[in-house]
């Protein structure tokens, strides 16, 4: 992946209201990748185009995140999209009050077409059209995908670990992957195979995996896997964390 004056780091996905319970403190945040992932990329000194739907409503809470080299392209929505995120030690729950429309080709092409790379940040399975991963496949634009909204399900509210119909999909459009021990089980089932074999299977370069205080794995295809340690931390909010994990990563490759 390349990068240049003229090219944008495209940050695609629900931009979201979060209101975030961690060991039992109350707080709302400003969420979603598009956020954290936008805002790492700017700080690791790439230009950022931001891609998302909200609410005219909510628009103005959003012109925090411009700024010189970052640029919000909000598309029309109903509503803005929502999350209840419930965090305690490594346990984590979350819940989905309000989403987006979906984002379209019609939405993303216009900064896709020129974009360095497209980082893919779907928080729930209806995040994204089928068209949008068709699109990125048709102009092989390099892909950034975090599978975060490909293996949940959202069922009265509630979140749980479920592959969506577009997996496949998604998974031909990617570079480099992200995601946890899991979720990669959960695509790793669903698709009856390794994720070594997904990779061979879809052309996927990077495949990254992580489990918390316990690190993480590195597959690279054609290559050992590489297994990498996590630092300890103190205790914080730990939402978008995962977000600024891949957009730290796909910076330094």
């Amino acid at each position: 992946m390349t990068s240049g004056a003229a090219q944008r780091v495209v940050v695609a996905g629900s931009v979201s209201i979060d209101e975030n319970v961690v060991d039992g403190s109350r707080f709302l945040k400003l969420g979603g990748v598009p956020v954290y992932a936008g805002l790492t990329y700017e700080r690791e000194g790439l230009p950022v185009m931001l891609v998302a739907n909200a609410s005219d409503r909510d628009a103005g809470i959003f012109q925090a995140l411009s700024s010189s080299d970052v640029h919000v392209r909000l598309g029309p929505s109903a509503l803005t999209t929502r999350f209840e995120n419930r965090a305690g030690g490594e346990l984590r729950t979350q819940r989905v009050t309000a989403v987006a429309r979906p984002i379209g080709w019609d939405d993303l092409h216009p900064a896709a077409d020129v974009a360095a790379w497209v980082h893919m940040g779907p928080l729930h399975p209806g995040d994204f059209g089928a068209d949008v991963y068709e699109g990125l496949c048709r102009g092989r634009i390099p892909v950034v995908l975090d599978l975060q909204g490909l293996v949940r399900r959202i069922s009265d509210g509630r979140v749980s670990l479920s592959p969506s119909p577009l997996l496949p999909q998604a998974l031909g459009s990617a570079a480099i992957v992200k995601s946890s021990k899991a979720e990669a089980a959960v695509a790793a089932e669903a698709l009856g195979a390794t994720v070594d074999e997904l990779m061979e299977r879809f052309e996927i370069r990077e495949w990254v995996t992580t489990d918390g205080a316990r690190g993480g794995r590195i597959h690279v295809r054609g290559r050992e896997t590489v297994h990498y340690t996590a630092r300890a931390a103190d205790a914080l909010d730990p939402t978008g964390a995962g977000d600024v994990f891949l957009a730290a990563y796909a910076a330094a490759r």
